[in-house]
């Protein structure tokens, strides 16, 4: 079962999208609709939990996949998987644990998740803010959060790197597990600029080759 302790966490302020100052912060962008995020990108995978046991600890750094996608989960005390009626869950073993997601395979340059709170049964509960804070390989950082969130609550990030690591940070004046469903994995969609450079080589190596035959 769950280790619960007897002290709480206050509720932080509110937050809606705060970016940590960092040189390359524009290289990652936000969503808070899975519509929107899923519209960004393209080869997404998807780790529903689904295979989870209900109230069982999850050896930790748990090594996972979503797709074709590989990544690790982690936990300071240990991960709990919970599962309601087939629908698996990644949980903390802590209420004062973040769930970290981190070592990403090649490729992945977008990331979203549902994200909530858990009472001690393993059941959603209101009152929580979430926050939730991206890392990519260009060194930017952005921080995301949201109150009183619910199971359908996403957490959306797309990089024009890699991402490196995703940290789900939980708030609670009650004793709240931090708990996440429906990890994606993907690449971003190139932009309409990108596509046009791409052909542009194309067509100067197309150019090229055959300027080399006629020369022959």
């Amino acid at each position: 079962m769950h280790k619960l302790k007897n002290t709480v966490r206050l509720v932080a302020p509110v937050l809606t999208a705060l970016a940590l100052a960092t040189p390359a912060q524009a290289a990652l962008t936000v969503y808070f609709d899975a519509a929107s995020f899923m519209a960004a990108v393209q080869d997404a995978g998807t780790d529903t939990f689904d295979d989870l046991g209900s109230f069982l600890p999850v050896d930790t750094p748990a090594s996972r996949s979503a797709g074709s996608y590989t990544y690790t989960v982690d936990a300071a005390t240990g991960l709990f998987g919970l599962n309601q009626d087939g629908d698996g869950l990644m949980s903390t073993n802590d209420i004062f644990d973040n769930l970290v997601f981190s070592n990403f395979s090649s490729g992945v340059s977008a990331i979203g998740l549902n994200a909530f709170g858990t009472n001690f049964d393993g059941l959603p509960i209101g009152g929580v803010t979430i926050t939730v804070r991206a890392v990519d390989s260009l060194g930017a950082t952005l921080a995301i959060g949201d109150t009183d969130v619910t199971p359908g609550s996403f957490f959306g990030f797309t990089s024009t790197g890699q991402i490196q690591s995703l940290v789900v940070e939980i708030f609670s004046e009650t004793n709240s597990y931090t708990t996440a469903n429906n990890l994606v994995l993907a690449s971003v969609v190139p932009e309409p600029g990108t596509y046009a450079l791409m052909l542009g080589g194309l067509g100067m190596v197309g150019w090229l080759a055959r300027r080399r035959r006629s020369a022959d």
